[in-house]
């Protein structure tokens, strides 16, 4: 027996925070499948308030997002030093403000999405095998 799942809709309250969520997740980089998944929805639901956002607010430039999320998580982070270095904030504190900034700016899933089929390698090692003829003594 086959059954028919029923279209329901949310509350505008809920969809607002779901689509800031939404958001927020698609700056640090998400898929639409990783965001899917972790919100318990399906992934064209998620492509959809996306649209919506992006029609919006107009089409977002994610290099020039990215360059000002750095300047704001680099001032976060020179603070964050600073204040271990005046024994304000253990390295344990630094290094969670690091990984909390990584994740904000959303710098290292936009890397790895454009470096690993774009760049060569960096270290190629081939081996010959080159037959040599000594001098006889």
């Amino acid at each position: 027996m086959m059954t028919i799942k029923k279209r329901t809709s949310i509350p505008s309250e809920e969809k607002k925070k779901l689509v800031s969520r939404i958001t927020l997740m698609k700056l640090e980089g998400h898929s639409n499948q990783s965001i899917a998944d972790e919100l318990a929805m399906c992934w064209n639901t998620v492509d959809k308030y996306w649209r919506e956002v992006l029609a919006t607010t107009g089409d977002i430039d994610p290099l020039q997002l990215l360059k000002e999320r750095r300047l704001m998580t680099e001032r976060l982070l020179n603070k964050s030093l600073r204040d271990h270095y005046d024994g304000l904030a253990t390295a344990k504190d630094v290094l969670a403000i690091m990984a909390t900034a990584d994740r904000y700016n959303g710098l290292d899933r936009y890397l790895e999405s454009k470096t690993e089929t774009k760049l060569p390698p960096l270290l190629e090692i081939v081996v010959q095998t080159v037959e040599l003829e000594l001098p006889h003594q």
